[in-house]
């Protein structure tokens, strides 16, 4: 069905942008969020923000049987460990000036949602 294919691209296109950067650092936050235009839907600053540090095909294996469903969870977890930047907003910072403080994480199991072999929602990490 092309219309749900498409729909699905679009969220693994919007995934991707939020959540997948090989180059990510912790210091990069601020700037990084503002460059990738990372709002809240209310368009306020995001409260929290993760970064896989993995390249795109990395990230969709996870999708493509290098992942393992959680009955309970309902989303795919990889087998494999990453690397995450955790970026977090500072208290007083509000739209335009969203200001943020990052945090790398290693050996991170991440979780997301796959649609049609792509992952189009990132639900947390954890060891």
């Amino acid at each position: 069905n092309c219309v749900s294919l498409r729909v699905h691209l679009a969220r693994y296109e919007k995934f991707k942008r939020q959540h997948v950067d090989k180059k990510m650092a912790a210091q990069k936050c601020t700037a990084v969020m503002k460059q990738k235009k990372i709002y809240d839907d209310n368009n306020v600053c995001k409260k929290t923000n993760t970064f896989i540090l993995a390249d795109a095909k990395e990230v969709q294996s996870v999708c493509k049987g290098q992942g393992v469903y959680n009955n309970e969870s309902h989303y795919t977890e990889s087998k494999k460990k990453f690397r995450v930047v955790v970026c977090t907003v500072k208290k007083q910072a509000r739209k335009p000036k969203c200001e943020y403080k990052g945090k790398c994480l290693k050996n991170r199991v991440i979780a997301v949602s796959c649609k049609d072999g792509l992952p189009v929602h990132f639900a947390g990490d954890h060891k």
